[in-house]
């Protein structure tokens, strides 16, 4: 930036000696003075100006970049839920992370089912819109275990894996003694925890 400033100022003084070369009078002095300080400013903005652009495609290209390796490196990994920490190693901030992030879900790449936690999507053979690829009672252990949430099956669920009740339970219940009791789920299904 220093230096385009000095650039602005030889153009300046240039304006100036051209302008008062000849029989020189107050007038033509001010006139001088007017007219260099415009180019001053007009050449400073441009130079502003282009900067701003060249930093702008810059962001644009680093943005464009990782989300290509984001991508890439969903349609990779055999996990079919992914957190924000698991896109660590790509080196971008919060905000970089979150657009990338936000353009995959608008594109039905991944649909989000919970804060901070995606999943791999699929079109609904009904709507056309994203799905999850699996349902949210198959990807809840992955996603619990990703989180670190130790957990236990419900006590409806619980009776209904082990035989004792023939009743399918509605609700998605989870037993857990965490304090993290996340919004999981998509659609109308989502879980509800239970107190050990």
């Amino acid at each position: 930036m220093v230096s385009r400033l000095f650039d602005a100022q030889q153009t300046v003084e240039f304006i100036r000696h051209e302008v008062l070369k000849g029989p020189g009078d107050s007038w033509r002095r001010f006139s001088a003075t007017r007219i260099a300080a415009k180019a001053m400013s007009i050449h400073c903005l441009k130079n502003i100006l282009l900067e701003l652009y060249l930093e702008a495609l810059n962001r644009l290209g680093d943005l464009m970049d990782l989300y290509q390796k984001i991508k890439r490196s969903i349609k990779l990994r055999k996990g079919r839920v992914f957190i924000r920490k698991d896109f660590s190693d790509f080196k971008a901030s919060d905000a970089q992370l979150s657009r990338v992030l936000a353009r995959l879900v608008s594109e039905g790449i991944l649909v989000k089912i919970g804060q901070g936690v995606y999943a791999k999507a699929k079109p609904s053979v009904r709507t056309g819109k994203a799905i999850p690829i699996a349902t949210v009672d198959e990807l809840l252990p992955e996603v619990l275990d990703k989180l670190g949430i130790e957990y236990t099956l419900g006590s409806a669920a619980q009776e209904y894996a082990d035989g004792v009740s023939t009743q399918i339970p509605m609700a998605l219940r989870i037993r857990t003694s965490s304090r993290n009791r996340r919004k999981l789920g998509f659609g109308n299904r989502f879980v509800v925890y239970e107190d050990d």
